[in-house]
């Protein structure tokens, strides 16, 4: 299944997901930020594939994360974002699988 959520994008904010989704399931999460005039202001898709992979909306290809995947079912994602720093975080059930710099040779798609 398809798991999709659409959110107002405050980045003083960590969003809270929980999944139940396993690798190989071929099942993503979609999370998608707005700004206060509802234009997207970016988004983060989590691919359940055999190998589980990320996506910056409108910034990256799929990605392989390079933390640990955890092998329980049930997930709770914790994803941050550091305005100052531009840098994105994600936590999985407590354990960090990506930290990103969003940078010009990231956001490939923008070009």
């Amino acid at each position: 299944a398809v798991k999709d959520l659409q959110l107002p994008w405050d980045p003083e904010e960590d969003i809270i997901v929980t999944t139940d989704s396993v690798p190989g399931s071929d099942e993503n999460m979609w999370v998608q930020f707005y700004d206060e005039n509802t234009a997207v202001a970016g988004g983060i898709r989590i691919y359940f594939s055999d190998v589980p992979q990320f996506k910056l909306a409108v910034c990256s290809d799929n990605i392989n994360f390079s933390g640990t995947f955890p092998s329980e079912v049930n997930k709770k994602w914790r994803i941050s974002y550091n305005q100052e720093a531009l840098s994105m975080k994600i936590f999985c059930n407590g354990a960090l699988l990506e930290d990103i710099t969003l940078s010009d040779s990231l956001c490939m798609a923008n070009k």
